[in-house]
């Protein structure tokens, strides 16, 4: 494990503690959120309010960054664990793997959706399976790390010491990868099943928009003053209803009410892109330190800046999500909207 000045740390301490903060701010809005605003939601949104409060315990204990380790919580001796330290390692073996867990649990489901045809409206059924599943281990292991006396000063916070390398790859690392390993799969099969629905469509939707063109044509409009309307005119009047009759027959490949499990799909795919932003830099800082040199000070810099970083990334997505959701609203309602107040006017055009 390098050594750095104190300076050096001093840098990497105060940006694991804006980051936790910032964490923690962000789960706290999403818990809000999910439970107070969008109840109609809360079942579909159940996996993202556990992560999200996974992620709030994290960054509740990883917000104490390096005061365990050489502050006024730690015990004074690079030798012994202060019990904040001991706190702060079993907050970081357990919540960190939960975070991870929960990650996974979106791409299981979708490999179920996709995979096995698992029923969507039955998804929220599993979750207390998940729950009854991942709670126990990952808490399990955070007390055997405390209770063997493992816990002690990784050079950002308090883990599993650095004296006991082979166990903590053993209960932290090899779960991570694994679950990092599942998670590229799933997020490979993703990206390929949902380009092949893609193209599925493309012939479908350019024979539709042709079948459209076609009917408008044969009815050219007139101008107010009697005349029928140029060649110039028609082509890019009917070019433009037929792109948005296009838009509104065939829809999104995401739409809010065509596809739900490619709603669902896309949103685990961005949650599973934002999995390996997390963990990825912690994965590369433990294997360059297994390395002779370890790793050197920038990659801590950035394991700082992401790790801890979880919880604002989890809310980013999420409100993300909701803000696209509330447009795709808005915007069917306003093409509905328009749709009407055209047939209306063509009515009375016709009638008078």
């Amino acid at each position: 494990m390098p050594t750095f000045n104190d300076e050096q740390l001093m840098i990497l301490h105060v940006f694991v503690q804006l980051t936790s903060i910032i964490s923690a701010l962000g789960c706290l809005g999403v818990i809000y959120h999910i439970v107070f605003v969008d109840t109609k939601r809360f079942g579909s949104n159940r996996t993202t309010l556990f992560l999200a409060v996974s992620d709030l315990l994290t960054a509740s204990t990883t917000v104490l960054a390096q005061y365990t380790i050489n502050g006024p919580l730690s015990s004074g001796s690079p030798d012994v664990a202060s019990v904040m330290c001991q706190v702060q390692a079993f907050g970081h073996q357990t919540f960190f793997l939960q975070s991870a867990a929960w990650n996974t649990v979106m791409a299981l489901n979708v490999l179920l959706l996709f995979v096995f045809k698992y029923p969507y409206s039955e998804l929220p059924k599993l979750d207390r399976i998940y729950a009854l599943t991942i709670y126990p281990i990952t808490t399990i292991s955070g007390i055997v790390v405390v209770a063997l006396g493992t816990s002690g000063g990784t050079t950002i916070w308090c883990s599993i010491s650095g004296n006991y390398n082979v166990l903590r790859m053993l209960v932290f690392f090899m779960p991570l990868w694994i679950m990092f390993a599942f998670n590229i799969g799933v997020y490979s099969y993703i990206g390929y099943q949902l380009k092949k629905c893609q193209q599925k469509l493309r012939p479908h939707t350019a024979a539709r928009a042709t079948v459209i063109a076609s009917k408008e044509l044969l009815a050219i409009p007139k101008e107010s003053n009697g005349r029928r309307m140029s060649g110039d005119s028609v082509m890019s009047n009917t070019a433009a209803r037929a792109k948005r009759r296009q838009s509104i027959g065939t829809g999104s490949l995401f739409a809010e009410k065509r596809d739900p499990v490619a709603r669902y799909a896309s949103k685990v795919s961005v949650f599973i892109a934002g999995f390996f932003i997390v963990f990825g830099p912690a994965s590369l800082t433990r294997i360059l330190n297994l390395t002779a040199s370890g790793a050197p000070y920038a990659v801590y810099v950035i394991h700082t800046l992401t790790e801890p970083l979880a919880g604002g990334i989890t809310s980013l997505i999420y409100f993300n999500r909701v803000r696209k959701v509330r447009q795709q609203g808005g915007a069917t309602t306003t093409t509905g909207s328009s749709a009407v107040r055209s047939h209306e006017a063509s009515a009375n055009g016709a009638t008078a």
